[in-house]
């Protein structure tokens, strides 16, 4: 007969209690609201790149969208759920609870449990030679009943360089996109099979999904774009001349004098032809006051201002001409 464990027996009774509460309390139902504005500002990012013809950016953000989308789906899903009426589920059993407890500290070497919370923590985790380190997994007792009643936290955050947010390639802010396993967790949480719990959200954690990543492994130590937010492997990226920050090569604009390279903030265009120059290339046109290329001025005035003043001087000099020399045909006064 094995002993009873008084530390997980106190977790067990608190586990209870919290099962009883979330079953008297009805669920809060929430509209996915960030979500949804996540979902708009990444469709605005989307757009300004199509419109600006930066493809790879374009294309970095469509599977943000898609991403975020699905994330959006997920919450309507369960919003769903939540307004339909439920099945009557038997609260678990303290021994149940106790024994789910033994199985999960069995697995992970122990179980922690403080104020409100239950953890385990899992072993440190590698994927495809990204060292990732160990995670916590804390179930909030407070929150028993909710859409989102755990969270995950790296013990020894190695995030990924375009998101320090994101620890895990299917973590973000603490939050676990579980993916299909999002089904099986919900069932052994309502259930209170929590041993099934923490196994399922380990082996989550232990994988890795291409294409449903919130950081792609093969872009964990990239270099994010400064205009376009895309990721760069280190000999992808340029750098801006006057800024020093790291640009993709469709961001990078050459200047039309210099041929030095500058991101779309440290560089501007000719006010007569429109050519990308640097502010070191371009002139203030001492008549009109407008910045001029080069190529689009002559010593200290743009050519439309020249070619003004020399219409002008010209009509001057035909004025003059004509007031000196009186027409020759003209006959003299008798």
């Amino acid at each position: 007969m094995s002993t009873w464990n008084h530390h997980l027996g106190r977790a067990a009774v608190r586990l209870h209690a919290a099962y009883a509460a979330a079953r008297e309390s009805p669920p809060t139902l929430l509209l996915p609201v960030i979500s949804w504005q996540d979902a708009q500002a990444s469709l605005h990012r989307l757009s300004t790149a199509q419109r600006r013809g930066w493809t790879k950016a374009a294309d970095c953000e469509r599977d943000s969208l898609a991403s975020t989308l699905e994330h959006l789906e997920r919450c309507i899903r369960d919003l769903l759920v939540a307004c339909r009426p439920k099945r009557d589920r038997s609260l678990p059993t303290l021994r149940l609870l106790y024994d789910e407890l033994a199985a999960a500290e069995a697995e992970f070497g122990g179980v922690e449990l403080e104020h409100s919370t239950i953890t385990v923590t899992t072993e440190p985790i590698t994927l495809e030679d990204v060292v990732l380190g160990p995670f916590q997994i804390c179930l909030h007792l407070d929150r028993i009943g909710t859409d989102s009643p755990y969270t995950v936290a790296a013990l020894e955050p190695n995030p990924a360089a375009s998101s320090e947010e994101t620890t895990h390639p299917h973590v973000s802010n603490e939050r676990l996109c579980s993916g299909e396993g999002r089904s099986a967790i919900n069932a052994a949480l309502a259930d209170g099979r929590l041993g099934d719990f923490f196994t399922i959200v380990n082996r989550i954690l232990h994988t890795y999904t291409e294409g449903s990543a919130f950081v792609e492994l093969d872009r964990w130590h990239g270099t994010p774009c400064h205009d376009c937010d895309c990721m760069l492997n280190e000999d992808e990226a340029g750098s801006c001349y006057h800024c020093e920050e790291r640009v993709c090569g469709e961001c990078l604009i050459s200047c039309g004098g210099c041929g030095d390279g500058y991101c779309c903030g440290c560089i501007d265009r000719c006010a007569r032809c429109e050519e990308h120059s640097c502010s070191g290339c371009l002139l203030r046109c001492r008549s009109c006051r407008r910045q001029v290329c080069a190529a689009c001025r002559e010593e200290d005035l743009c050519e439309t201002c020249r070619e003004e003043l020399e219409e002008e001087h010209a009509e001057e000099e035909l004025e003059t001409t004509t007031t000196e020399s009186p027409d020759a045909s003209a006959k003299p006064a008798v």
